[in-house]
């Protein structure tokens, strides 16, 4: 009385396109069997569920694969690589995905690029089947790369700032002092002019500083 899944097979009436079907039995209300309904699977319907790429970038897919018998072939059709429905397809990770087991592992493909690649399997009664999904790892990466630019600039900005008010903090603080420095060394020498005075508009102790030696300046003009 279970509902029976039809694996994908080459189907005649569709000139050996491969279909999927569900069949039930189908019973009078006093229990007495009718015959059997079959329900064919539309394979465009799961290629709409499964091909749906957000997130996936330019180089990011999945794809249904299953066994039937020794066959190992696609479930579903895909949009990156070549391949359709009924197309063999085999590899170690389909094979892991197809015997229950789920993960994600980097390999190098074909071309020598590097994919990465995640397997799952789908629990479908009657069916074996697993789901597989790959993308470069470059492309992965791309968003990571991105990242680390632009906080590289931020830091560099920062950094670049940071030096800049050094140095004006610096001079703002090392110009009064070597003009005080300066002007206190002619006096030593006995080339000095007393009637020089530091200009300070500051509030702060360097201002103080500034006024200061101007009152002293002024002492010694008496």
């Amino acid at each position: 009385d279970a509902i029976v899944t039809a694996d994908f097979e080459p189907y005649a009436p569709s000139k050996g396109a491969h279909a999927a079907f569900m069949m039930a039995k189908m019973k009078t209300q006093s229990g007495q069997v009718l015959g059997y309904i079959a329900l064919r699977i539309p394979d465009s319907q799961i290629n709409a569920i499964i091909q749906q790429r957000t997130g996936l970038g330019k180089t990011g897919e999945s794809y249904l694969a299953g066994r039937l018998g020794d066959q190992t072939s696609l479930r579903s059709n895909q949009v990156v690589k070549d391949g359709k429905i009924g197309d063999a397809r085999s590899g170690k990770y389909i094979e892991m995905a197809l015997h229950g087991k789920s993960g994600a592992a980097v390999e190098t493909g074909g071309t020598g690029v590097k994919e990465f690649v995640r397997y799952d399997p789908l629990h479908i009664e009657g069916l074996n089947w697993c789901m597989i999904t790959t993308a470069t790892v470059d492309e992965m990466l791309s968003p990571v790369h991105a990242l680390r630019n632009s906080t590289l600039v931020i830091i560099a900005f920062v950094i670049g700032a940071i030096v800049v008010l050094a140095l004006w903090v610096t001079g703002k603080i090392t110009k009064p002092i070597n003009a005080a420095v300066s002007m206190l060394k002619d006096i030593a020498e006995g080339e000095g002019d007393l009637t020089k005075r530091l200009s300070f508009s500051s509030r702060d102790e360097i201002g103080d500083m500034g006024r200061w030696f101007n009152v002293f300046m002024e002492k010694l003009q008496m």
